[in-house]
């Protein structure tokens, strides 16, 4: 059995947003970005829920909300 890492948490941001990786950067968040609005915000917690295991329910939707948080979720599922 192959394992495949988990996307990284900027292409993932990038992703959902529609941008370039190149654009996400450290204290990027809900509204701190033209395309994080809140349609964006759905996006990003499908793909969080696809690829981390994050369970979409309002906790979740108002723990996520920056690069930072994301980013820790992200090391833990890798370190899994």
């Amino acid at each position: 059995m192959s394992f495949e890492a988990p996307i990284a948490p900027d292409a993932l941001i990038a992703e959902a947003l529609g941008c370039e990786p190149e654009e996400v950067s450290d204290g990027l968040g809900l509204g701190l970005h033209p395309k994080w609005d809140s349609l964006a915000h759905l996006r990003v917690m499908m793909l969080l829920e696809q690829n981390y295991g994050v369970e979409i329910d309002d906790d979740s939707i108002r723990h996520y909300l920056t690069r930072e948080a994301i980013h820790a979720r992200y090391m833990e599922v890798a370190e899994e």
